[in-house]
């Protein structure tokens, strides 16, 4: 299909990751016009590298301006052949699912940290010195930590599922010059959706014609009260809460009616950067965590010198042999790392 080109052209010039289903604003109406970007990079709508400004889709003086971006008739909206072929271009209306780790992965990751393999040694230094009570003391805070983090993170799943469960099932399109229920997930940038009251919002959407509208957005902003929305266009830096001429995918209809076009799906839509971000949490270190992995590598270091120090101590000082010297340097920091 001459369609995929495009999208291969469009992730390597405008700085697109592959791993990534999320569009810009540029990318989403190229391919909604099937227009390639040339080598001369001519075409007025499409910004290489961020050179070029774009006026975000709230910011677009009229709804039928939006309409004549994407392509899209406002009053018979897309036709069944262009929505197919859409379809395989942008892919379904779904977030990209986290990568499942394994529970040894899970348990590994708890595990690889310097504070842990401190607290080991000591396990091993306290057995070999018969020291069972130290021992079962030192594995009991190992297996509780562990066991600590991985609920911590079985939450992150669970939130990553919860953002799935506020998505739309189905969604009411005009393709054709008809109304259709369609699976939500076949909606494509372009689409003119339907949205009464007790409806979810299924995908990001610039608003078209707006009767008493009021969604409820609080999963996105934080605002406990219903949002009015309107026609008009907002300033390009307005923040989300201030769009009053959009409606975002998985925010619901609390009353009144509208229609809006559809201007970005899946991960590219606003609850796809959440997504997004829930899903990468864990790979973020705070600050917290990196002050810890310099003390442990200190303790260490510390742990270190101070067997060496009782060690010869003990031979040259005392005048122990070789065993005792040793038995007692590690005795010494046996007892001490797992205090510290």
């Amino acid at each position: 299909m001459a369609s995929l080109p495009i999208l291969n052209k469009l992730s390597a010039r405008s700085g697109l990751a592959k791993k990534s289903a999320a569009l810009d604003k540029a990318s989403i109406i190229s391919i909604a016009k099937r227009s390639a970007l040339n080598e001369s990079c001519a075409d007025s709508h499409v910004a290489i590298n961020g050179v070029e400004d774009e006026v975000p889709w709230h910011a677009i003086s009229t709804a039928e301006e939006v309409c004549d971006e994407l392509a899209v008739s406002s009053s018979t909206g897309l036709s069944a052949a262009e929505a197919e072929r859409r379809f395989k271009d942008f892919g379904p209306n779904l977030l990209t699912p986290p990568k499942k780790r394994s529970f040894l992965e899970k348990v590994w990751s708890q595990l690889n940290n310097v504070l842990i393999w401190l607290l080991f040694a000591a396990a091993i230094v306290e057995g070999a010195l018969q020291s069972w009570a130290e021992f079962g003391l030192v594995l009991g805070v190992i297996v509780i930590n562990t066991a600590i983090g991985l609920i911590q993170e079985g939450k992150a799943e669970k939130a990553a599922d919860a953002i799935k469960a506020m998505l739309s099932p189905n969604a009411v399109v005009l393709r054709d010059g008809e109304r259709r229920t369609i699976p939500a997930d076949q909606l494509v940038p372009g689409d003119l959706v339907k949205l009464k009251s007790g409806d979810k919002v299924p995908a990001d959407l610039r608003l078209l014609q707006a009767t008493n509208l009021q969604v409820q957005e609080a999963m996105l902003t934080g605002e406990s009260v219903p949002v009015s929305k309107h026609l008009h266009a907002a300033p390009p830096a307005a923040s989300l809460g201030d769009r009053r001429c959009m409606c975002y995918s998985a925010t619901a209809v609390v009353s009144g009616q509208a229609q809006g076009v559809v201007v970005a799906t899946g991960d590219s839509a606003e609850i796809g950067q959440i997504n997004k971000m829930v899903n990468t949490v864990e790979n973020i270190k705070n600050n917290l965590i990196h002050q810890l992995e310099i003390l442990g590598r200190w303790l260490a270091v510390l742990v270190a010198v101070i067997a060496v120090i009782a060690f010869l101590l003990a031979m040259l000082y005392v005048g122990l042999n070789f065993q005792g010297a040793f038995e007692s340097a590690v005795s010494i920091a046996g007892e001490g790392t797992p205090l510290v």
